[in-house]
């Protein structure tokens, strides 16, 4: 149980720091996108203002604006092709470019204005198309954001750089406090393990004699309701201490049997073999649907004991003339043992039936015989294996 703990510890925390992780990382490169974008797209639109170059009196720069002047479009790598009223090129200027040439850009031109769009890409370039001041075509500006793009994907790599190696730091971080963590806990698992350990061993004494002196009292004045109330007390108590001494140890996972290969079919034909008649007697049916040659690493009395604790619910708590049905199948990598059963009292809360003490009427009576703890070490049983 403190694995388990400690294990969805470890987990939450890390799923939490990646969470934390992917919100700055995805923040800090969606900003850096976005301003890039902006940032070009405001150049975009004062070169095309100033029809090929910026002209002054242009938006004082910001935290998050670049300068917008005539160093900004020296700095730029861009062409300009001028259209006619028809979208045809009628002249290129590459002055600011090496790597096209003038048919190359008034290709380009060309493309973008039967597109229809006044702005877009193309290939590496964004453009911006408008009309001229002499309204007789109009000028389209083709922006190289090859550097811009490069920008992004360098800051997106050191960003994801970083993130991955504070995420390695976040994470030995985790693994060398979370003992310290769950110390408080993991301290008042041991102190209630131990007091239940001693609380166990204390109780038999008592038992004992009780169960002794109720055989003396038999013996000399015969068998009495009150004995046998004392006897069936005693036999209860006996069988909650051994209960719970049994799931203390499970908890703690001392003095593990050795596993070995176990035939699991035959061992659950087996158990459940044993409990055909208790459920007749009962007035029940038991069908058995096993499948063969299933194998399993544990241990057979964890195997046996797992069987009878879900039968024997079974047989107590399912309603007169029912059947009760188990199966053993195997699904996917996982093998599957499913007892059923109909009920005269549904439970209230069913995700709560394997939870120590746990008992589906609210008023705890003792009809059934229980101690609340069968299908508690049943899961720890199958927990264990």
């Amino acid at each position: 149980m403190l694995k388990t703990l400690r294990r969805k510890f470890v987990v939450t925390a890390m799923a939490a720091v990646t969470a934390l992780f992917l919100v700055l990382l995805g923040g800090i490169n969606g900003v850096n996108v976005f301003l890039s974008s902006r940032n070009t797209d405001m150049l975009l639109l004062a070169l095309t203002e100033g029809e090929g170059t910026i002209r002054p009196g242009r938006e004082a720069p910001g935290l998050f604006r670049p300068p917008l002047d005539a160093d900004a479009a020296l700095s730029a790598v861009y062409f300009t092709v001028r259209l006619d009223g028809a979208g045809e090129a009628v002249g290129a200027d590459i002055s600011r470019i090496s790597s096209v040439t003038e048919a190359e850009a008034e290709q380009y031109a060309e493309k973008a204005a039967a597109s229809g769009e006044r702005a877009g890409r193309e290939g590496r370039f964004k453009y911006r198309i408008a009309r001229t001041r002499d309204g007789e075509g109009s000028l389209a500006v083709f922006l190289d954001v090859s550097d811009e793009r490069r920008a992004i994907l360098t800051v997106a790599a050191l960003s994801l750089l970083a993130g991955a190696g504070c995420w390695l730091a976040a994470l030995l971080a985790v693994m060398l406090l979370y003992r310290r963590a769950t110390r408080p806990i993991a301290e008042s698992m041991a102190r209630q393990k131990q007091f239940i350990t001693d609380a166990g061993h204390e109780i038999k004494t008592p038992l004992a004699i009780i169960r002794a002196n109720a055989d003396a009292l038999e013996l000399h004045q015969g068998e009495t309701r009150w004995s046998r109330n004392i006897r069936g007390q005693t036999e209860r108590l006996d069988m909650l201490t051994k209960r719970l001494l049994a799931l203390a140890k499970l908890d703690e996972g001392s003095a593990k049997p050795e596993k070995t290969e176990l035939d699991l079919s035959a061992l659950t034909e087996a158990a459940a073999s044993q409990f055909a008649e208790p459920a007749e007697a009962a007035g029940l049916s038991l069908g058995t649907e096993i499948e063969p040659g299933l194998r399993l690493n544990g241990t057979p009395e964890a195997v046996t004991e797992l069987v009878g604790i879900l039968l024997d619910n079974a047989v107590k708590y399912s309603e007169p003339g029912s059947a009760i049905a188990l199966r053993l199948s195997r699904e996917g990598a996982h093998i599957l043992l499913r007892v059923q059963n109909r009920s005269a009292a549904p439970v209230a809360e069913p995700e709560r039936l394997f939870d120590r003490f746990y008992r589906g009427d609210a008023a705890r009576t003792q009809s059934g015989g229980g101690t609340g703890l069968g299908l508690a070490i049943a899961r720890a049983l199958a927990e264990s294996m």
